[in-house]
């Protein structure tokens, strides 16, 4: 590591999904089930999964929140200060399994090139919500120009752990987009979104939503 010092961001930029979901929150039988198409129907199957997987996407960006475990890539700028006290990760709750691969890691790049961070100095609080990355040295760099990027695992491995209001706020998009599938519509189609809104709502975690 030499005399390289990592230091806290003011905020991530760049936020990306680098790896995707193997499973969703809620699972093409359930959506079946709730749109009550039979399970041995599976002309429209490839649209459902379509839609789950929009559904899911839409209230992780609304909420800014993770719900199945997915891998984010972020970038960062160089400041005076260090992250000795812990930043905040994007996008929780932080999935930690470093050993089974979900873990942290934080590249820099200098005039060698893109340097990986000793993982042994990376200390992650994944108790906490959000979950926060703190290492004890600094990397010296310009304050507006993004010197590091940091990739993380967000979300829970098993979709049963994924809270209900979520489930049934996916489920209900998927029953609105499927209904629905234009752009514009000349019905008046109020009721769901207000339903969705309130199932969001229990689940902000910013005051907002």
């Amino acid at each position: 590591m030499g005399s390289h010092l990592v230091t806290q961001p003011s905020a991530f930029s760049s936020i990306v999904r680098i790896k995707q979901p193997t499973v969703e929150p809620v699972s093409l039988f359930e959506a079946k089930d709730h749109l009550r198409i039979a399970p041995d129907v599976a002309d429209d199957d490839g649209l459902i999964m379509g839609l789950i997987s929009a559904a899911r996407m839409t209230l992780e960006e609304r909420l800014e929140r993770t719900f199945v475990a997915t891998q984010w890539r972020a970038k960062f700028c160089g400041l005076s200060s260090c992250w000795c006290r812990g930043v905040d990760i994007p996008y929780p709750p932080v999935l930690y399994d470093r050993f089974g691969g979900r873990n942290v890691e934080i590249y820099w790049d200098d005039e060698d090139g893109r340097q990986l961070y000793n993982p042994d100095a990376i200390r992650v609080d994944a108790e906490a919500f959000p979950g926060r990355v703190a290492i004890g040295e600094t990397l010296a760099g310009p304050c507006c120009e993004p010197v590091g990027t940091i990739t993380w695992w967000g979300g829970v491995e098993k979709a049963c752990d994924v809270p209900e209001p979520i489930k049934v706020a996916i489920k209900m998009l998927v029953d609105h987009w499927y209904s629905h599938r234009s752009a514009v519509t000349d019905q008046a189609l109020a009721e769901v979104p207000m339903a969705v809104d309130k199932l969001v709502a229990t689940m902000a975690w910013k005051g907002q939503f």
